[in-house]
């Protein structure tokens, strides 16, 4: 999700009736308990999948054995479609943080049926473009060592994930440290910085939005505006 973005949305939010209805006709339901993976780095397989409940983590490998998260994916989000547009080994596993409902489908289908079907094409062009925008924000935010504007960000997406529920992911202050890409001494003294600010608080080992938009500002900015 882009920061910039003031509204959500979801891969199968894209799609019109029709390439839905193409999309469930030509996958299989498919059911996937915690810490099972639906992909597996380095593997040269193309399966796709369409996650209908739950969440996944987005996760890879450095040579030095440390992992990553990338992203995290839920209800709407479409998985597992670059290896089959690239025909490369995958570069990331997919591991469901709780039990997940999804559709799947070879990766030859899903591009056959988005070769021939416009809203397919364009909720997946959409998607990429979307993420490689998230992608570039990033590194160029770690480039910058601006630990701050990358926590941020993270708080942003896990706080757009609130209107899930009881079936929103909670995230350890390591695995946030990890998917914003600092330490976790860096996060702290993040956290530290918006919760002085009033921006965020604690509460019940969640961390709450307090001011959405001053947090905005921060993802963007790297600083707390003052």
């Amino acid at each position: 999700m882009a920061v910039d973005d003031e509204d959500e949305w979801r891969f199968w939010d894209l799609l019109d009736a029709m390439a839905a209805e193409e999309i469930r006709s030509r996958t299989v339901y498919q059911v996937f308990r915690p810490g099972d993976s639906l992909t597996g780095e380095g593997e040269d397989t193309h399966r796709v999948f369409f996650i209908q409940s739950g969440w996944v983590s987005v996760i890879q490998h450095s040579t030095g054995g440390a992992t990553r998260i990338l992203a995290v994916r839920g209800p709407g989000d479409v998985v597992g479609e670059l290896a089959s547009l690239s025909e490369r080994p995958r570069s990331a596993t997919v591991r469901a943080r709780s039990t997940v409902e999804a559709r799947g489908m070879s990766g030859e289908a899903f591009l056959d049926l988005a070769e021939r079907t416009p809203s397919i094409a364009r909720a997946l062009f959409r998607t990429l473009a979307d993420r490689l925008h998230d992608a570039d924000r990033h590194r160029t935010q770690l480039h910058g060592s601006v630990a701050l504007g990358a926590v941020a960000d993270k708080l942003l997406e896990i706080h757009s994930y609130a209107g899930a529920g009881q079936d929103r992911p909670v995230f350890t202050q390591e695995e946030i440290a990890c998917w914003a890409g600092v330490s976790v001494p860096a996060l702290a003294r993040s956290l530290r910085t918006l919760r002085e600010a009033g921006v965020i608080r604690s509460a019940r080992q969640r961390i709450l939005v307090l001011d959405e938009k001053a947090l905005r500002v921060v993802a963007q900015n790297g600083r707390v505006a003052g």
